[in-house]
């Protein structure tokens, strides 16, 4: 006697997404073994052919009369195997001692399953089937396997937009089932990322060093057991994200069962339920500069302003007023300043951000802005030759989504907005330009969190060569 098992892994129905397949039910078939007496009939065992009738004829009319017919799944008839009336089996042959329904069969017929049987062909091709006797009409069938194996799949939901190092594993779903005809135990459920649409059936390590394939970071799932026609949901870590440093652009998202090949299956063409993802970067609510060497350099004998950072010019005398209050005195205004003015003295080595007069006369409202002041030359009775103010806290503020840009310090702007321009390339990607700077501009990669000088290139076009900077990058995210 030849008694074998099937196991099988597909991918599975989501509910409101597809009908779930129908279990692959067992049917024991016998061989003779040399019984020449059997050589003309198939040994059925009783037991499971009266599993998958009894669960068929469930959901006729209890009235109905039916045929149960063992066929091909195109519906061919092979043999009758019993009658129902009021939902009762009645069995049409004999059966051996040890349970089996001996049941007639034309030669060709029991000569091929019988092979296919020897050839443990997971799928062979058949069904039990209740049968209208007289339309011939199928009321319900399933579809039957020699073997005894489980047959799993699973159907992944998951966000298809994704942000780079953005955690999102509790955004997964998978929906797993067996669909065969015993238990299946020890079995693996990674998820993968890959640049390609191949996915490989076989186990994917986590790597922060992304080559076009790579498991999830806590991506992996291990699943003790799954009963024949059970379902479940089963999710991911939620810190289960994507390998560091994914560029923007389309991958595919993968889930893979039984990776590792624990399980013999049905079917091994199956394992894999895949989808696209784009890797998108989300457009930052505002991206922060940090301009800690910035300085602004006065001149009073010529009457020079100018504020330098990072070997850039921020700004130039024409936009500014300049007053000589005293020798050791002055009084400085940008054009954006509307209701204020800086009060610098160079002997006491302070300023005050006045409101409430007006320039070029004191008085107002007065408050110190503690910077640190380095002076040149000068005294009570004569102008310094430079005044150097450091603005440690001096920043650069870009709103990619409305374009606004700023430029701070003590929260007061120092730039004349009709010299500057800025403009998105993607996401991540933003170039800030300024009639004050000769042939360069600043790139911004807020994925990177990096700002680069770039020369001699086209703004608004991707920089083919640029030299980082030493400054500190932060973004607000929507």
């Amino acid at each position: 006697m030849k008694t074998i098992v099937i196991l099988t892994l597909l991918l599975l129905w989501v509910p409101g997404v597809g009908d779930p397949a129908q279990n692959l039910k067992l049917l024991t078939i016998k061989s003779p073994a040399g019984d020449e007496s059997f050589d003309d009939h198939l040994l059925i065992n009783l037991e499971t052919a009266a599993d998958i009738a009894e669960s068929l004829i469930r959901d006729i009319s209890a009235k109905a009369r039916a045929d149960i017919e063992f066929t091909t799944v195109d519906h061919r008839a092979i043999a009758q195997l019993g009658r129902v009336r009021n939902q009762k089996i009645r069995w049409t042959h004999r059966v051996t001692g040890n349970n089996f329904l001996m049941v007639p069969c034309a030669a060709a017929d029991r000569a091929l399953i019988y092979q296919l049987i020897d050839e443990m062909v997971p799928r062979p091709g058949y069904q039990i089937a209740v049968v209208d006797p007289d339309s011939r009409a199928i009321l319900n069938s399933a579809e039957v396997t020699f073997l005894a194996l489980p047959d799993l799949t699973v159907v992944m939901q998951y966000p298809v937009n994704i942000p780079p190092d953005h955690p999102f594993g509790d955004r997964v779903l998978l929906h797993i089932r067996n669909n065969g005809s015993v238990t299946a135990s020890m079995f693996t459920l990674e998820v993968v990322v890959s640049s390609e649409p191949e996915i490989p059936v076989r186990p994917v390590p986590y790597t922060e060093d992304f080559q076009g394939l790579s498991r999830l970071h806590k991506g992996k799932v291990q699943i003790d057991s799954l009963n024949p026609g059970e379902s479940r949901e089963i999710r991911l870590d939620p810190t289960a994200s994507l390998p560091p440093g994914l560029n923007p652009g389309k991958f595919y998202l993968a889930a893979v069962i039984d990776a590792a090949d624990q399980v013999r299956e049905t079917d091994e063409k199956n394992n894999v339920h895949r989808g696209f993802l784009m890797v998108t970067f989300p457009l930052p609510e505002m991206v922060t500069i940090a301009l800690p060497a910035t300085r602004l350099i006065y001149q009073p004998a010529v009457f020079d302003v100018q504020v330098i950072s990072q070997a850039m010019t921020i700004s130039r005398k024409n936009e500014w007023r300049k007053c000589n209050i005293r020798p050791h005195l002055f009084q400085l205004r940008h054009a954006s300043w509307k209701d204020f003015h800086w009060e610098i003295d160079t002997i006491a080595h302070q300023v005050w951000r006045v409101s409430g007069a007006e320039f070029c006369k004191r008085g107002g409202d007065a408050r110190e802005l503690r910077m640190t002041m380095r002076v040149t030359g000068g005294s009570d009775s004569t102008v310094p030759d430079r005044v150097i103010l450091l603005l440690e806290n001096a920043r650069m503020e870009y709103q990619p989504g409305d374009k606004r840009l700023r430029i701070t310090s003590y929260g007061d702007m120092l730039i004349h907005v009709p010299f500057w321009s800025a403009g998105v390339l993607s996401n991540h990607l933003f170039h800030i330009g300024s009639q004050l700077w000769d042939n360069f501009f600043l790139e911004i990669n807020a994925r990177d969190r990096t700002v680069s000088r770039v020369t001699g290139g086209d703004f608004l076009q991707p920089a083919e060569s640029s030299e980082k900077l030493d400054v500190a990058l932060v973004m607000e995210e929507k």
